[in-house]
């Protein structure tokens, strides 16, 4: 009985199909199937909103809150910035002064007072700059409330775009297993446009996962930074996101994006309709 078998490398990488007489070997969810990859790297998926059009919305509502604070910010800094004379450099003055043999200023108690009313300023525009990163990030998490449904949106978007480029590029290189292969059968582009989607998968995976800890962790201000950075977890976020990719089904750690894919267009070709996750 004739066959049509799709062979991987074993790093998971599309070979093409073939025709041959022998009976199909099992599948992987099928009864005496025997895995003869070798070990593979896991992989590693850090959350980070990388759909383009997803990061540039997020981008957009980021900067209002940021423009809004930073002016904020700004003000205060300027009124700390007038004066800096500290208690230690008027006292020095007037040391150097006696040492000198000379008068000690007459306004050095006035002049004292208030460089300890500076350092007083000074540590309520400290405490002052504190509390307003604090609104900052309440306000981010606020306005990524408000834009959730729509970040999402733009991810569900790319999912279907890619997962249909795949079902649609799938035909066209079967059978192309080298990109030498692909430039003698004119397919260059389509070869090129390929390898892109397992880019774009991960990109996608890298969004749901940042999307999940954005709305479950929030943000929290990064040293010396803005403070836009997820909130540090010890939850496994992005290890859950990358194994549910698709409803009732689970990834593996060592696939890689274009081994999901791949196996995303056999399933189509089997008539099934894998449902992915947002």
């Amino acid at each position: 009985m004739t066959s049509q078998t799709i062979d991987f490398d074993g790093a998971g990488a599309y070979l093409g199909s073939r025709t041959d007489d022998a009976p199909a070997a099992p599948g992987r969810a099928e009864a005496g199937f025997i895995d003869t990859r070798t070990t593979r790297t896991k992989t590693t998926l850090t959350a980070k909103l990388a759909v383009p059009a997803a990061s540039e919305r997020w981008h957009q509502e980021r900067e209002r809150v940021r423009l809004a604070h930073s002016k904020v910010a700004h003000r205060i800094n300027d009124a700390l910035a007038e004066d800096r004379t500290t208690p230690e450099v008027v006292l020095s003055e007037g040391l150097d002064a006696a040492a000198s043999k000379e008068r000690v200023p007459l306004d050095l108690f006035d002049r004292l007072e208030a460089a300890y009313r500076r350092t007083e300023r000074a540590r309520f525009a400290g405490a002052a700059l504190a509390k307003l990163t604090e609104m900052h990030t309440s306000e981010l998490h606020l306005r990524f409330t408000e834009i959730e449904a729509e970040l999402r949106q733009f991810v569900a978007d790319e999912i279907r775009s890619v997962l249909s480029d795949a079902v649609r590029l799938a035909p066209v290189l079967d059978g192309i297993a080298t990109p030498e292969q692909a430039m003698k059968s004119g397919l260059s582009a389509q070869w090129l446009e390929r390898d892109a989607l397992a880019g774009r998968w991960l990109a996608v995976q890298r969004s749901r996962a940042w999307l999940a800890r954005a709305s479950r962790d929030g943000f929290e201000p990064m040293p010396g930074g803005t403070p836009d950075r997820l909130r540090r977890s010890t939850a496994r976020v992005e290890i859950d996101i990358w194994r549910s990719q698709f409803a009732d089904h689970i990834v593996s750690d060592h696939d890689t994006a274009a081994a999901v894919l791949q196996w995303y267009v056999l399933e189509v070709n089997d008539g099934e309709q894998p449902t992915p996750l947002v």
